[in-house]
C-alpha cells in the first residue's frame, strides 16, 4: 500500500493490495465530513483530519475559523444568509416571534418581529443572537417600533442592553412625556392581543 494522502490520510492501494472494505468506508466518511464547512461549537472543534485551509463554523460564537497548520484562526467572511434563532421574550406570555440574524465577521445584524398573544404585564426583554462586546453603560443595540394595531399608531423606542445577551425594549412613554420607559400594560398605550413590536439592530462580537 502506498503512503496515505497528506491531508486526510486516505488509504492508497497498489495493484497487488487486497481490497479492504472497512478502509474504503472510513475514507468515504472522511471525505464526506469535509465536503462542506464543518459546523460545531467552540467546545467541539475537530481535532483530527486537520490540514491548512480546513474551515469550521461555530454556532455559539457565530464565527468562521480556518486551520493554519498550528491553530484555528478566525476567518474573514462576507455577509452571510439570514438565519432564524430562538429568541426568548419576557414581559408578555407566549408571543409569536420571528427572530433572524446575519453575521459578517464580528458584526451581527438582527431583527425581531413580535406579535402579542396576551397583554403586556411588565417591561419586555428579548434575547440577542449572541453576546455583544461591552460598550459603556446601557448602550443601544437597535431601534424599536411598537404598533397599536386597533388605533394604527406607531411608537418608537430603543433596544437597550439588559444583561449578557438580552436587551430591554424601551419605548417613548407618551407624546407629553417623550422620555424612554419600560412598557407597562398601559404604556405607551393599552396593549392588546395582536399588537406588534419590531426590533432592528446590530451588535459587535467580543
Amino acid at each position: 500500500m502506498l503512503a496515505p494522502t497528506p491531508k486526510l490520510g486516505l488509504h492508497q492501494y497498489e495493484a497487488t493490495d487486497d481490497f479492504d472494505y472497512a478502509e474504503v468506508v472510513a475514507d468515504n466518511a472522511a471525505i464526506d465530513r469535509l465536503a462542506v464547512t464543518t459546523v460545531c461549537t467552540s467546545a467541539t472543534r475537530p481535532n483530527t483530519e486537520l490540514f491548512v485551509g480546513r474551515e469550521i463554523y461555530e454556532t455559539d460564537s457565530l464565527k468562521f475559523f480556518k486551520w493554519n497548520g498550528a491553530t484555528w484562526q478566525e476567518a474573514p467572511t462576507v455577509l452571510g444568509a439570514w438565519a432564524t434563532y430562538a429568541c426568548a421574550i419576557t414581559g408578555t406570555a407566549a408571543p409569536t416571534v420571528d427572530a433572524r440574524f446575519s453575521a459578517n465577521g464580528k458584526t451581527v445584524l438582527y431583527r425581531i418581529e413580535i406579535t402579542l398573544t396576551a397583554v403586556v404585564t411588565a417591561g419586555i426583554t428579548a434575547k440577542l443572537p449572541a453576546t455583544p462586546k461591552a460598550h459603556g453603560v446601557g448602550p443601544s443595540y437597535g431601534v424599536v417600533f411598537a404598533k397599536d394595531v386597533s388605533a394604527g399608531v406607531y411608537v418608537t423606542g430603543q433596544a437597550i442592553y439588559n444583561a449578557t445577551d438580552s436587551i430591554r425594549l424601551m419605548v417613548t412613554a407618551s407624546g407629553a412625556t417623550p422620555n424612554l420607559a419600560d412598557p407597562t400594560p398601559t404604556v405607551p398605550f393599552t396593549w392588546a392581543v395582536g399588537d406588534t413590536i419590531s426590533v432592528h439592530g446590530e451588535l459587535e462580537l467580543p
